[in-house]
């Protein structure tokens, strides 16, 4: 977390690159309201994120997958609310991001009527025309590396993974494709600049 104090100036996407260029931390941590974003802006926290996790935390659900679009949307709006300075990331829940054209109107969504600043989408090599056709289009997005909660009855089976057998191989493509927590910012960066 940043020593800046919650009136310092906005977090973007240049500053997350100039963090990681400097090999200077940031911190992400989720946020599903207005009243938990304040406290991490008061924190100094730089990326809020709306996780579609908020099904299981806020929602009481098994798991994510019955999480909406207009769930993220409104609990997007919410914590825009409360930001002041923080960059926002938001979820593309399950299924929202099934094909291109489908992921852009959702995306853009999340950013038009929700104030999210970039999206996250779960998925390795198999997203990779959906991330190149969102940054055609000028929509930040993060990889989601990891455990593959949108994937729980294939994957993990919706019990913790205690080892890393289940979902290295999503992740290994992803690593591949993206820059971990800095976006695809224009379809001419290529995937082995990335890597």
């Amino acid at each position: 977390m940043s020593a800046n104090p919650p009136d310092s100036p906005e977090i973007t996407i240049q500053t997350l690159r100039a963090l990681k260029r400097r090999g200077e931390k940031f911190a992400c941590l989720t946020a599903y309201d207005a009243s938990f974003a304040a406290v991490l802006e008061a924190g100094g926290v730089e990326v809020l994120l709306v996780g579609d996790s908020l099904g299981m935390v806020v929602q009481g659900h098994a798991t994510t997958l019955p999480v909406s679009l207009a769930d993220m949307v409104y609990h997007t709006r919410c914590v825009a609310r409360a930001r002041r300075r923080a960059l926002i990331m938001t979820d593309m829940p399950y299924m929202s991001a099934s094909s291109s054209a489908r992921a852009l109107g959702n995306a853009a969504r999340l950013l038009q009527e929700g104030g999210a600043h970039m999206v996250k989408i779960e998925g390795g090599r198999i997203i990779e025309e959906t991330v190149a056709q969102l940054s055609r289009h000028s929509i930040p997005v993060c990889a989601h590396l990891g455990l593959l909660p949108q994937s729980v009855h294939t994957i993990w089976s919706n019990r913790p993974c205690r080892s890393t057998t289940f979902w290295a191989p999503a992740a290994w493509c992803s690593l591949s494709t993206f820059w971990v927590m800095i976006p695809v910012s224009t379809p001419a960066r290529s995937r082995s600049a990335a890597a």
